[in-house]
C-alpha cells in the first residue's frame, strides 16, 4: 500500500504476513528512528514470540516464494480476472465491489461506499443468510461483513470459476 498510495511512513509495522501466516511481527523505518531501539537506544522492545524459529522459516520461505520473477505480475493478473467478473455483478444485482490488488469486499448496495458509515447503511442485513449460502457452496468469505477478502496466489481459475458460480447462485436467491 505504501508503494500503491507513494507513502513514506515513519516507521513500516508487518503482522503476521511477515511470518507466512504464523504469529510474528516486525517493524522498520529510518536510522534516527531505528536507533532508538535498544541496545544502541533507550525504548526496550520484546515479545514473547520474538525470534520463533517456526515462524521465522515460514516467513523466510513466504518472502523466497514472493521475490521469485514474475510472481506479482501473475498475482495481479489472476486477481484481475476475478475482480473484473465481480464489477460485472453489479450489473446484474444491487451489489457494489471495491477491490484492490487482490482485496474485494462486496457491499449490497447500488452505490459504492466510500466511508464507514456508508457502509452501515447498505443493507447489512442481508449478509448472514449471503455468508451461510457462500459457505454451503464452499466457499469461504471473510465471516464478517465489515471485513475484507484476499484472493491468494494458491487461487486458480477453476476457484475463481467457483466462486463466481456459487456467488451468482447466492445473489440469485438473494435478489428473487
Amino acid at each position: 500500500m505504501q508503494e500503491h498510495y507513494h507513502v513514506i511512513p515513519d516507521l513500516t509495522v508487518l503482522g503476521k504476513i511477515i511470518g507466512g501466516g504464523f504469529p510474528m511481527a516486525a517493524y522498520g523505518g529510518p536510522g534516527e528512528i531505528m536507533d532508538l531501539i535498544a541496545p544502541a537506544g533507550n525504548v526496550y522492545q520484546a515479545g514473547t514470540l520474538s525470534g520463533n524459529p517456526v515462524a521465522v522459516a515460514a516467513g523466510a520461505r513466504a518472502l523466497e516464494m514472493l521475490n521469485m520473477p514474475g510472481f506479482y505480475e501473475q498475482y495481479l493478473v489472476n486477481t484481475g480476472v476475478l475482480e473484473k467478473e465481480l464489477l460485472l455483478l453489479q450489473a446484474k444485482y444491487p451489489v457494489s465491489v471495491n477491490s484492490l490488488n487482490g482485496m474485494f469486499s462486496l457491499f449490497f448496495s447500488k452505490s459504492k461506499p466510500t466511508n464507514y458509515q456508508e457502509v452501515r447503511d447498505t443493507d447489512v442485513s442481508l449478509f448472514p443468510d449471503f455468508y451461510n449460502k457462500l459457505l454451503a457452496g464452499g466457499i469461504y468469505f471473510s465471516p464478517g461483513y465489515f471485513e475484507t477478502n484476499f484472493i491468494s496466489a494458491a487461487h486458480s481459475g477453476d476457484d475463481f470459476e467457483k466462486t463466481l458460480d456459487v456467488l451468482n447462485t447466492t445473489l440469485k436467491s438473494l435478489y428473487k
